[in-house]
């Protein structure tokens, strides 16, 4: 007979291990497995790893391998996909493809300018001498050159008597090229009157006399004459207008002298008087010349001076007198002239 307390050790260690592993399931087959009650709990750790085996060969399954672990994703932005789509655009076949080529901006030259020299220049309607005259340029005038012929020979001007006209460049100063005044296209030349032809029969042609070229009205009675020199430069010319015999000489009022500085009208609007037939006096000092009209020019410089007797309309009723100045200090610069009705 088994001792009692051997026999007791043994149930409470069957029992620690038949609680856990009492029943065993293996699959289909519905396996069981009744612990047996003399086993150790070194049989129980064999019984469950057999036990194990058995379910999977039951189960016509193969053990799954452990997965591996997944790497942890990168640290950082998250990756973006673009899609990039891309269009061409094909060409004619044949078609150059457009090329850009720079513009450059040419820089514009300067306005070139004329000054007239010592002589007047005459402007034209046109470039050429076929063109009516506008009249002159006085020396020492500045012109804007407005535009050229194409080889420069003739320069439009502005202004000859406040229209623009065109002048030769020979006379001229000019500042700034040229290059800076465009072309101009020059007008026509004004076409000659028609003349209209017709068949007559011949005649006797009489030439008539020439009649004889009428006298102004009046006459240069006295001078020119320079009786005394002037050194201020100022030209000061003393006019005696008068009718009537020596005796009883009366001034006449109402006429102007018209003076012509190196081409250029520099006359002034100063009519001669004729109050009560009196005239007034240079004074014994200056020879007591006798004059009803004063005309006076500063600095009168080097010029060619022409002068005469005209009607306020400008009508000229004398002849024309020539002289010249030269200079600042000149006995040419105080002139005594008389001019007497005649007819």
């Amino acid at each position: 007979m088994m001792n009692s307390s051997h026999v007791n050790g043994r149930s409470r260690s069957l029992g620690r291990c038949r609680r856990p592993f009492a029943i065993f399931a293996f699959g289909a087959a519905d396996l069981r497995y009744r612990a047996h009650s003399s086993a150790s709990p070194l049989a129980c750790l064999l019984l469950l790893a057999l036990a194990a085996s058995c379910a999977g060969r039951a189960g016509g399954q193969t053990p799954s391998q452990p997965l591996s672990p997944t790497p942890p994703a990168a640290a950082g932005p998250a990756a973006r996909t673009v899609e990039v789509t891309k269009v061409v655009t094909s060409l004619p076949t044949g078609t150059p493809r457009p090329t850009s080529t720079p513009t450059r901006t040419a820089t514009p030259l300067p306005t070139p300018f004329a000054l007239v020299g010592a002589t007047p220049v005459e402007g034209r309607r046109g470039p050429g001498e076929g063109f009516e005259s506008l009249g002159l340029a006085s020396a020492g005038q500045q012109l804007l050159v407005l535009g050229r012929t194409a080889d420069a020979s003739w320069l439009l001007v502005c202004c000859v008597r406040n229209q623009p006209a065109w002048v030769q460049p020979a006379a001229l100063t000019v500042t700034n090229s040229l290059s800076g005044a465009p072309a101009v296209t020059a007008p026509p030349l004004p076409s000659p009157t028609p003349t209209l032809s017709t068949t007559v029969q011949p005649t006797v042609t009489v030439t008539p006399e020439p009649e004889p070229t009428a006298l102004p009205p009046f006459d240069i009675a006295q001078g020119p004459e320079f009786p005394w020199p002037v050194t201020s430069g100022m030209l000061t010319i003393m006019v005696k207008v008068y009718q009537g015999p020596a005796s009883n000489e009366c001034a006449l009022g109402g006429y102007t002298l018209d003076v012509i500085r190196d081409g250029v009208d520099v006359s002034k609007p100063i009519l001669s008087r004729g109050r009560m037939c009196q005239f007034d006096t240079t004074g014994p000092a200056a020879g007591n010349y006798e004059f009803n009209l004063k005309y006076e020019y500063a600095n009168a410089g080097q010029a060619q001076w022409a002068i005469y007797l005209a009607r306020p309309d400008g009508t000229r009723v004398s002849r024309i007198t020539m002289f010249n100045t030269i200079g600042s200090n000149s006995q040419q610069l105080a002139m005594v002239i008389s001019y007497f009705l005649a007819r």
